[in-house]
């Protein structure tokens, strides 16, 4: 009786255990699977620092045409300093994501890196919706008013 539990005994053990170990496997290439889909989106969204600092150099160009008025203040158009500032924080946004993530990264354990990484993929597609709608935005504003 023992050699038969022993019989189905060790064929289940080492099915369990080659499951196991493929599951880990699996997990492991999920979470390179994650990592390299976040620094895919990351070289995507990172040309558009430029193309923010590019448009937040035309829209300070603008602002600094701006006439004073007759006690010297400069009044700026409906919408200028709010794109302005839209632009500004969703750069700091990218950069703040990129520290973020550099330091957490280096702390993290084999079984942190999956969840990790499925919440930092998260977190940059915000900053990639932020910064694109800051742009559009710029762009939409620079349009409806030409150089003065």
């Amino acid at each position: 009786m023992k050699l038969l539990y022993l019989t189905l005994f060790i064929p289940s053990l080492f099915l369990s255990c080659k499951q196991s170990s493929s599951t880990g496997e699996t997990s492991s290439e999920d979470a390179k699977t994650l990592e390299a889909k976040v620094m895919t989106l990351h070289d995507e969204v990172m040309p558009k620092v430029n193309e923010i600092s590019d448009l937040g150099a035309q829209l300070r160009k603008y602002k600094a045409a701006l006439p004073e008025s007759a006690d010297g203040r400069v009044d700026s158009p409906d919408g200028l300093d709010q794109v302005m500032e839209s632009l500004k924080l969703s750069e700091q946004g990218m950069w703040e994501w990129m520290k973020a993530y550099s330091d957490a990264k280096a702390t993290l354990t084999p079984e942190q890196v999956k969840p990790f990484m499925e919440k930092q993929l998260d977190i940059l597609n915000k900053v990639n919706q932020d910064m694109t709608s800051s742009i559009d935005k710029a762009k939409t504003w620079i349009a409806a008013h030409p150089a003065q």
